[in-house]
């Protein structure tokens, strides 16, 4: 969302509806999936885009009635929520202190910058977990790491991987592998590694398994306007789910295509 909003800052004066749940010829849908939103999120879009720009969110019954030049294809990525005892009951509850990577950066100006007495554990040792791993380690926290596979950052890339890993050794994060979840608590992890069943206790918590890309739409828009004069384009992690700093190549790449447009002079 907030993608789409950066963008539309650029180009609001040519832009005559914005959408987020939209119909393609009457057979193309796409919905937020309810079990990853919070309510104050449903209610997000259309209120910023008509405090921010003055106008209306109208839900597009039909893309091509509008004749389109360009079409911004940006539904990000939700957080992986797996059933968990204790996830649902405390994960981005307001005043809590177990949040997901989303919660996180809702509230990433609430933390505050010395941390050098604070406990944070984070449930997932990906992109998503270290990324919330870095923001914590410049700010001195106590960091435990949890992975249920042997390696953290296996998927990563090896300079990013080499990286992560030195950052963590400088900062002495606590790498538990091969250990898993078993419940959350609201101010504890209760894990289990090869010595049994333990509480990980943490002033902040995170719960980061992943992400998952909300890019079911795109490739029918492709197909849809395949003959048609029509540019699309994806921001964000519409299609692949990425590292947060993953987001300044994407920024250029929108920075790119502002200036073939014309829309920067």
């Amino acid at each position: 969302m907030e993608d789409t909003l950066k963008y539309l800052e650029y180009v609001q004066e040519e832009v005559d509806i914005f959408d987020i749940s939209c119909g393609l010829n009457g057979s193309i849908r796409y919905q937020i999936d309810a079990n990853h939103m919070q309510d104050r999120w449903r209610s997000y879009m259309p209120r910023t885009v008509k405090e921010r720009f003055g106008k209306p969110y109208i839900s597009l019954g039909n893309i091509r009635k509008f004749h389109p030049n360009l079409i911004v294809h940006a539904t990000g990525s939700a957080p992986l929520l797996s059933p968990i005892n204790g996830l649902m009951d405390n994960i981005d509850k307001e005043g809590g202190n177990v949040y997901s990577i989303l919660g996180m950066i809702h509230h990433i100006n609430d933390f505050p910058q010395d941390l050098e007495d604070k406990k944070v554990a984070v449930i997932g040792g990906g992109a998503v977990g270290l990324d919330v791993v870095e923001f914590f380690a410049a700010r001195k926290a106590d960091i435990s790491i949890v992975k249920m596979m042997d390696q953290i950052g296996r998927d990563l890339d090896l300079v990013t991987k080499n990286d992560m890993k030195c950052q963590m050794q400088a900062h002495g994060v606590h790498q538990l592998t091969k250990t898993s979840l078993l419940e959350v608590k609201a101010d504890a992890f209760l894990v289990k590694g090869s010595e049994g069943a333990y509480e990980l206790s943490f002033s902040y918590g995170f719960v980061c398994l992943g992400m998952r890309a909300k890019g079911q739409l795109y490739p029918q828009l492709l197909d849809a306007f395949a003959d048609d004069d029509v540019e699309i384009i994806n921001i964000g992690d519409s299609q692949r789910a990425r590292r947060i700093i993953d987001g300044t190549m994407e920024g250029r790449n929108i920075l790119y295509h502002l200036t073939q447009r014309g829309y920067l002079d």
